[in-house]
């Protein structure tokens, strides 16, 4: 009876640990929008679908003068500008910036600006939400390395029974267990 507890122990305290939440893995595609999130900028390059993982995800050229990099972590987003212009501004259109869409639900509801070299950019210009992550600086500044760090918050994680669930669950092996055990002894003692 000590080996089929101990046996049911293990599985039981493995499944309670959190499971880690990430980004990597995740595919994504990033389109340039102007002047609305509904119209893909015509004058931005388009870059290779890609899967988070290790290193840079890639860049989006912007009119031939400003490359936007991007690189994702497993729970957050780098963002690097780099420009031959001097100090340009973004259109003030109601939408300038990078959508990136997933083909799958995000496991993120929230995102938020950790740091930014870009004056003006804050946590209302960043949505993360179903299967897209919008970055909006329209009408803002900026140089050539400006920087924007945003970290991905309330990540969602594959449900974990309760404590008192697999409680449950392992009384009832044991007493299943228990019940086989005492079956095959009088089927012993019978026989």
């Amino acid at each position: 009876m000590k080996l089929y507890s101990a046996c049911l122990a293990v599985p039981v305290l493995l499944a309670t640990m959190p499971a880690s939440a990430t980004l990597l893995g995740e595919g994504f595609s990033a389109r340039y929008y102007v002047p609305n999130s509904s119209t893909i900028y015509p004058n931005a390059s388009v870059p290779a679908d890609f899967v988070v993982g290790a290193g840079v995800e890639g860049s989006i050229d912007v009119e031939g003068v400003t490359d936007i990099v991007f690189d994702f972590d497993a729970l957050s987003l780098a963002i690097s500008f780099n420009t031959v212009l001097s100090s340009p501004t973004w259109n003030a259109a109601a939408f300038n910036g990078i959508i990136f869409t997933s083909a799958t639900p995000l496991d993120v509801s929230g995102a938020f600006v950790v740091n930014t070299t870009m004056s003006g950019f804050d946590n209302s210009r960043v949505t993360a939400s179903g299967n897209q992550i919008t970055l909006n600086w329209q009408g803002l500044g900026y140089v050539d390395g400006t920087q924007i760090n945003i970290a991905f918050s309330d990540v969602r994680q594959t449900p974990v029974p309760e404590l008192a669930t697999w409680a449950m669950m392992v009384a009832g092996f044991g007493l299943a267990g228990g019940a086989l055990r005492t079956r095959t002894r009088r089927i012993a003692l019978a026989g």
